[in-house]
């Protein structure tokens, strides 16, 4: 008798759809309403800044050609 391989592939897809099932199992609570969501987006967007909180950078290519990093 010879055992039949599964494909490295294969295992790795199971493991991934059981990883799914196993995440999907438990519900995410509401981490803040859409209602203040929307409000800071705003307020970020109306005082230009980037979404992450980080500093806005240059657009001018010329400016950032002369950054070192």
């Amino acid at each position: 008798m010879s055992a039949v391989m599964e494909a490295p592939n294969d295992r790795l897809e199971e493991f991934f759809q059981a990883w799914r099932r196993d995440v999907d199992s438990e519900p995410m609570p509401e981490l803040i309403d859409l209602g203040t969501a929307l409000h800071v987006l705003g307020l970020a967007k109306r005082a230009g800044a980037p979404p992450t909180g980080a500093p806005a950078r240059s657009r001018s290519w010329e400016r950032w050609g002369e950054r070192r990093v």
